[in-house]
């Protein structure tokens, strides 16, 4: 090679005649890929890829092969490829978790030498990721019973179902969960959910759809659908599995009701019953699973009463029986509540929809003929009438019962006749069949009979009915009225005044009549002048006569018409017919002529009533000159009037004119009764003009009666002097006395009574209460009481009332009032104040307590008692001290001395004292005890007892010596201190 001519210019075989040699050139490939995406597999499967590598050198021959050297577990490497050929590297990679699956390696490419004299050259190296993804499998899980228990048609169950993770996965990296339910029954319905993602639950919804038994198997389908969140995944494909659900329970239906629309009664009598069908109809094919039908019905119509079946087992039918118990319309809407009650435990009854059924018609009761079993016509006239008195009496409502109808014959026609009702009698109301008397006599024994008959009401279409006869007795008597004849004139010619004339009336026996069944006649006679008076004769029996007597009354023309009224009395020969009244009968006309005087006339009362009046009231008696005819022919009356007592006094009038009223003047003179006897002398003084002498003079008396009253007069003293007194609660401080004083010339029987009542100007005196009806020369007292310590000046003001005695007519009269001046003063008790317990503790005998004790002003300290107190101990280990008299508003100590030792525990009593100062009029007061808790102890202090020398005498060194040294008990030794003693010499020797 060293003497080549010319360089070589590439690789080949080189043949210069001088030298033969072969030149290679390296292999050649670009860097291979970093990355490597393996695709998609299931967790458990392996990732198989490989990275294609190509050696880029020529394929002539000449070019080195090339080598693929890898690290990593999951990559393996290639050799010698040639020139323009290509080698794989191969990866496999186990998936053995979810998601992402990575393998790091590297390979390195080498251009492998041809032969052993030359080294491989190392080209490039490239580190190497792979990648692939790992899915699970959907992983259904659920519940391997459902149980629906007793339901209802419809009822629903969900069976959970999940997409569960499965272990260590991943949600990104599980597959979507198809499910296909297929039910092994009819009675069932599933609804199956949608894709479950990974870790989702969803429910299948199960729903029974009809009546029966529901155990069965339901089968399930799953399928895993090769989709992420419904996104397939490139490489994966569905795969399925299956699963079962064991289904138990048993569905039942409702009750379905259906009923009549309507009860139509029509028109029918009580007690008419009427089927209202209401059924329970199957649903499915065996009543068994479906509830029985409860039904209760209701109105509101009261005359329809209900009967409910009882529970109506599906596919049968009852009746609710409806009946009309009371005559009216039977309109009505029965509501009926419908219950579907539950076949088996576990159900609740359901409320079904409740019906409503329409009731039309209406009941009619049978007329209800009300007849006496006797009527008694009492006595009556012939040719009048009574009626027999036939009821129909409503049985429930009128409007809705029949008619009666009613046919009466009479037993014996001659003497009573009979008419039936115009009309059959409607409910509620009565007919008469009218009976009459057609000729006088005895009408007892005879009978009416009755046919009676319950007419139905038009258009209702119902059948009368006959009802049972009656038979009604008939008792009675009939009369004829009287019968007057009389003489058509009456002449007095001229008469004086007061003279009589007579006109026969007869009581004429009517055809055919008999006197016993003949009314009497009355006669009554009226003058058409106040010329004439009539006097009618007594009662005219039957074919008797009597007289009419006619008086010339007053002076005058005696010229008139005398009407004669008669009637017939009711009467027989006197004696009064039970049951006939009085009839008018026809009147006649008699003419009167003649003339006549009148005297005077006097009209006074007989009595004069002055009531209860006061001392000197007056009252007029009036005194009447009355017209008898004409003022003009009548006399003048003169009125002379005298009393009986010294009581009245009077005052007559002048002469009076006819037709003129004046008055006697009486006045009450004196109090007391005023009974007394007027007398009246009454002449009648003839008038000039008539030429004729006075009349006679006449008395008459008048009785007068009344009482005459004083008023009440009050007399009382003008000051009440309380002096000092107590504030009392209740009782009488003071006493004023008010008399009613006797009237002048008073009667004290007819005098007012006295009310006194009393007010106090002053707010510390109290009125406790007035007097009231004090007679006539009586006293009565107003007391009063303080009731507020202090001055009592002020003034009493006197109410007075004239109280009109009872029965006199009177009313009672205020009087003047009246003033009292008040002196006095008003002083509290002494008030304590003092606590109820003193605890002591453990103190020294001897040591010394202050109790405070107050006298708490009660009003004012000025008006109040000072306080004395006297305390006493129940232990004599105790001393008091009592304070001296504490005034009111102030407090002193009672002072408790612990003089003796020992337990201190005792009461305290005080007796205490209202001290009244020597306030003249007032005197001390005890008042209530008040009582001290007092606790404690007391203690004494050691007493030593010890002799007053040693006597130790000539004694060796060291000899000892006692000193007796006692503790004294002075009152006890469990309250007295221990001794402590120390000592000490001054002789130290």
């Amino acid at each position: 090679m060293d003497n080549l001519e010319s360089p070589i210019r590439s690789a080949g075989q080189v043949n210069d005649h001088k030298v033969w040699v072969e030149l290679f050139r390296l292999a050649a490939a670009t860097a291979p890929s970093s990355t490597l995406a393996l695709g998609n597999i299931r967790r458990g499967s392996t990732l198989n890829g490989t990275i294609a590598i190509t050696n880029s050198a020529s394929g002539d021959g000449y070019s080195e092969v090339l080598k693929g050297i890898t690290t990593g577990s999951a990559f393996t490497g290639f050799d010698n490829v040639a020139g323009g050929a290509s080698g794989n590297v191969a990866v496999s990679l186990l998936a053995s978790a979810a998601g992402a699956n990575t393998a790091t390696g590297s390979v390195a490419l080498k251009s492998t030498a041809i032969t052993a004299a030359y080294n491989d050259t190392a080209l490039s190296t490239t580190n190497i990721t792979a990648t692939g993804y790992a899915y699970d499998l959907a992983n259904p899980t659920h519940g391997a019973t459902v149980a629906f228990g007793n339901v209802r048609p419809n009822a629903t169950r969900n069976l959970a179902l999940t997409n569960t993770l499965r272990d260590n996965g991943d949600l990104a990296f599980q597959d979507d969960l198809a499910v296909v339910t297929s039910t092994g029954t009819g009675l069932l319905a599933a609804t199956d959910p949608t894709n479950l993602l990974a870790g989702e639950t969803k429910n299948i919804a199960l729903r029974a759809t009809g009546p029966g038994v529901l155990d069965s198997r339901i089968n399930l389908s799953f399928s895993s659908t090769g989709q992420v969140n419904g996104v397939d995944i490139e490489g994966l494909t569905s795969e399925s599995t299956s699963g079962s659900v064991d289904i138990t329970g048993v569905a039942y239906d409702f009750a379905v009701a259906t009923h009549d629309a309507t009860v139509a009664f029509g028109n029918v009598r009580p007690s008419a019953t009427r089927n209202l069908s209401v059924s329970n109809v199957l649903l499915g094919a065996d009543a068994a699973y479906q509830d029985t039908l409860r039904v209760v019905a209701t109105r509101s119509n009261n005359r329809l009463s209900l009967a409910n079946p009882a529970d109506i087992v599906a596919g049968q039918s009852a009746n609710v029986v409806v009946t009309a118990t009371a005559a009216g319309f039977l309109t009505d809407s029965i509501s009926l509540a419908l219950t579907s009650k539950a076949a088996a435990s576990g159900l609740v009854d359901g409320n079904l929809s409740p019906g409503s059924v329409a009731v039309t018609g209406a009941v009619y009761d049978y007329a209800l003929a009300s007849v006496p079993a006797s009527r008694d016509l009492g006595n009556m006239r012939v040719g009048a009438s009574a009626n027999l008195a036939i009821g129909n009496t409503v049985v429930s409502n009128a409007a809705f019962q029949d008619n009666l109808a009613v046919s009466a014959t009479s037993s014996v026609p001659g003497v009573l006749t009979v008419a039936n009702p115009a009309t059959a009698i409607a409910a509620g109301s009565s007919g008469n069949v009218v009976l009459t008397a057609v000729a006088a006599g005895a009408i007892t024994g005879t009978d009416v009979s009755l046919v009676l008959q319950s007419k139905a009401l038009t258009g209702t279409d119902l059948d009368d009915f006959t009802l049972a006869p009656a038979t009604v007795g008939i008792t009675g008597a009939a009369f004829d009225l009287a019968n007057a004849t009389h003489a058509a004139t009456a002449a007095f010619a001229k008469v004086r005044v007061g003279q009589q004339l007579t006109l026969g009336v007869t009581n004429t026996l009517r055809l055919a009549g008999a006197t016993a069944y003949q009314d009497d006649l009355a006669v009554t006679a009226t003058s058409g002048s106040a010329k004439v008076t009539a006097a009618a004769p007594a009662n005219i029996f039957a074919a008797a006569s009597g007289d009419v007597t006619l008086t010339a009354a007053s002076a005058g023309s005696l010229a008139s018409t005398l009407s004669l009224g008669f009637s017939s009395t009711g009467k027989v020969a006197g004696t009064a017919i039970t049951g006939l009244s009085a009839a008018a009968l026809t009147g006649g006309t008699v003419a009167v002529t003649g003339e006549a005087y009148d005297v005077a006339n006097a009209s006074v009362a007989p009595t004069l009533a002055l009531g209860g009046v006061r001392v000197n009231s007056t009252a007029n008696l009036a005194v009447t000159n009355a017209v008898r005819t004409l003022a003009a022919y009548q006399d003048d009356l003169g009125v002379v009037a005298t009393a009986g007592t010294t009581q009245l006094t009077l005052a007559n009038p002048s002469l009076i004119p006819a037709g003129a009223t004046r008055n006697v003047t009486v006045t009450a003179a004196k109090a007391g009764l005023l009974t007394d006897t007027l007398t009246l002398s009454l002449s009648s003084k003839a008038l000039t003009v008539s030429g004729l002498a006075d009349g006679a003079t006449t008395t008459q008396t008048v009785a007068v009666t009344g009482a005459a009253y004083d008023f009440a007069s009050a007399s009382h003293d003008a000051t009440l002097a309380l002096g000092n007194v107590r504030v009392t609660t209740n009782a009488t401080t003071g006493t004023l006395t008010v008399t009613n004083a006797l009237a002048a010339n008073g009667t004290a029987a007819y005098q007012d009574k006295l009310d006194v009542t009393a007010t106090s100007s002053n707010a510390r005196l109290s009125v406790l209460g007035g007097a009231s009806a004090i007679a006539a020369t009586a006293t009565g007292d107003v007391t009063v009481r303080a009731i507020t310590a202090g001055s009592l000046a002020g003034n009493l003001t006197l109410g007075f009332t004239s109280k009109a005695l009872t029965g006199s007519g009177l009313t009672d009269s205020a009087l003047a009032n009246g003033t009292v001046a008040v002196t006095g003063a008003a002083y509290d008790l002494a008030t304590a104040s003092v606590a109820s317990s003193l605890t002591l503790n453990n103190v020294r005998t001897g040591t010394l307590t202050n109790v405070s004790v107050g006298n708490v002003v009660t009003t004012s300290a000025a008006f109040q008692d000072s306080l004395d107190v006297a305390a006493t101990s129940s232990n004599n280990k105790l001393t008091l001290t009592n304070p001296a008299n504490i005034a009111a508003g102030a407090a002193r100590n009672l002072v408790v001395n612990a003089a003796t030792a020992g337990v201190l525990d005792a009461t305290l009593t005080l007796g205490l004292t209202s001290n009244f100062n020597n306030v003249s009029g007032l005197a001390n007061v005890t008042l209530a005890d008040q009582t001290i808790a007092v606790t404690g102890a007391a203690y004494d202090v050691a007493r030593p007892t010890v002799a007053p020398t040693l006597t130790l005498g000539n004694r060796r060194v060291g000899y000892a010596a006692n000193l007796n040294i006692a503790n004294t008990t002075l009152t006890s030794a469990t309250y007295q201190d221990s001794l402590d003693v120390t000592s000490a010499t001054s002789n130290a020797s």
